[in-house]
């Protein structure tokens, strides 16, 4: 499931249909908002999944 939701076609799916929802209930913000909204999620989601990749060292 987890490798699922990091899937890049996933997320842009799961991303216009959120910003399709919005538009018709008239909640949506203007697309260029929304799209760099979108952007900075995804780049914090690649960024923890590249961290996480790193070993642990033990704090002293």
């Amino acid at each position: 499931m987890k490798k699922r939701l990091l899937n890049p076609v996933f997320i842009a799916a799961v991303a216009g249909l959120t910003y399709q929802l919005l538009v018709k209930y008239g909640a949506a913000p203007e697309a260029g908002v929304y799209q760099a909204a979108v952007d900075i999620v995804t780049y914090a989601v690649i960024g923890v999944g590249i961290y996480k990749t790193f070993p642990a060292e033990d704090a002293k």
